[in-house]
């Protein structure tokens, strides 16, 4: 079942509001965020608390709930990035700070907040929702949303500049997005998906077929499928579980033998370290059972920093970094929980990035606001597609 409205991620495509959420959903992970403004749930926090929460297991999907706002500033001449709001309705608000966040139901009555923003069509223009009504105006008065989640790991695959680069950011996620979706519903028809339904889309063989594939994916019985995708991108349960678990358990004591040096070339540590990273991490570890060395955590640690978000957190600690990498790599290599993150770092790394790099220097991609045109055209040859039969 759709939600009732269609707002969509300008990253990864799917929803940003989740219909079946309680209000006071998110108060179940942390007592201290019991708090009551009125008769209603809301808390207000700064918004690296709430990125850096692990959301409990069991209510994997709350993470699509959480976004931030594109808006642009007529005063200054941009565009800029809101804080964090959580979506429940059929409404929109963020703090303007990008600091700040909430978690709730979404005030209406703070001047730190931006002004109330409808689904339809001011969050939903580029999902199609427009209308048969609808008259072209400045897109720029409309937002663009973004999860949470999508954007912190935007800012970690493609660095923190990412936020000075915003507009442009913006623009090629758009316009990436657009085409995906475009290309599993047809040319035109941005309606959002669930994540775990355009995840199995990606990854089916039939994906070439468009709309068809839908009905397909429903005929397998989808929904088993979520227990394998929900889970939030950027701070998923089970990375927790695995980095608790290479606290608690022992490294392996290192070969007490030295190394003949004829068995290995004298090559530097640096260089081997890269060697290594061509090996899959079942591989390294068995390559030093044949050797009879320690792999330093060095390496692991350094391993460890190109597929774990949370590596700035952990860095200093005294983990079992063989073990971390050992474990994860393992679990992220079959996509049990993690297929969202796989599908979101895809996109990030391969279709945006690339793209994002060659236009640092000499822009040749068209602004924001010819994106968003581009868009909104689309979606208009789409709705009177029929017109001429009339």
């Amino acid at each position: 079942m759709r939600p009732h409205s269609c707002s969509g991620c300008c990253v990864c495509g799917s929803y940003l509001n989740p219909s079946w959420l309680e209000e006071d959903a998110i108060f179940l992970n942390d007592e201290k965020w019991e708090i009551r403004h009125g008769q209603r749930k809301v808390l207000f926090l700064d918004a690296k608390e709430l990125e850096s929460k692990y959301i409990d297991k069991d209510m994997a999907s709350i993470w699509t709930s959480f976004y931030r706002l594109i808006l642009y500033d007529f005063s200054k001449g941009e565009f800029t990035l809101t804080g964090i709001g959580q979506q429940f309705n059929t409404t929109f608000t963020a703090p303007k700070d990008a600091a700040k966040a909430f978690a709730g139901v979404p005030p209406r009555d703070r001047k730190d907040f931006t002004k109330i923003y409808d689904v339809a069509p001011d969050l939903s223009w580029w999902n199609g929702d427009l209308g048969d009504d609808y008259e072209k105006i400045d897109l720029r008065h409309l937002p663009i949303g973004i999860h949470m989640s999508c954007w912190k790991l935007a800012q970690w695959k493609l660095g923190p500049g990412v936020a000075e680069n915003l507009e442009l950011f913006i623009a090629i996620a758009l316009r990436t997005t657009f085409g995906i979706i475009s290309g599993f519903r047809g040319e035109g028809n941005t309606w959002p998906f669930n994540i775990y339904e355009i995840v199995a889309m990606k990854n089916s063989s039939c994906a070439e077929r468009g709309g068809d594939i839908i009905s397909e994916l429903w005929s397998r019985n989808l929904y088993e499928l979520q227990d394998r995708v929900d889970y939030d991108p950027s701070r998923n349960p089970w990375t927790q579980n695995i980095i608790d678990s290479s606290r608690r358990i022992k490294k392996q004591i290192s070969f007490a033998q030295p190394l003949p040096q004829s068995m290995i070339p004298d090559l530097p540590l640096e260089i081997w370290f890269e060697i290594l990273d061509f090996l899959d991490c079942k591989e390294v570890s068995n390559l030093g059972i044949a050797l009879q060395i320690a792999i330093p955590d060095r390496y692991w640690r350094s391993r460890a920093a190109l597929n774990l978000i949370e590596i700035d957190e952990i860095a200093e600690e005294d983990l079992n970094w063989h073990y971390l990498c050992l474990k994860f790599e393992a679990v992220y290599a079959t996509g049990e929980k993690f297929e969202s993150r796989r599908y979101i770092v895809d996109i990030l790394s391969n279709k945006i990035k690339p793209t994002y790099l060659q236009n640092l220097g000499k822009r040749d991609f068209p602004r924001l606001e010819e994106v968003m045109g581009e868009c909104e055209d689309a979606i208009l040859r789409y709705l009177h597609r029929y017109d001429f039969l009339d």
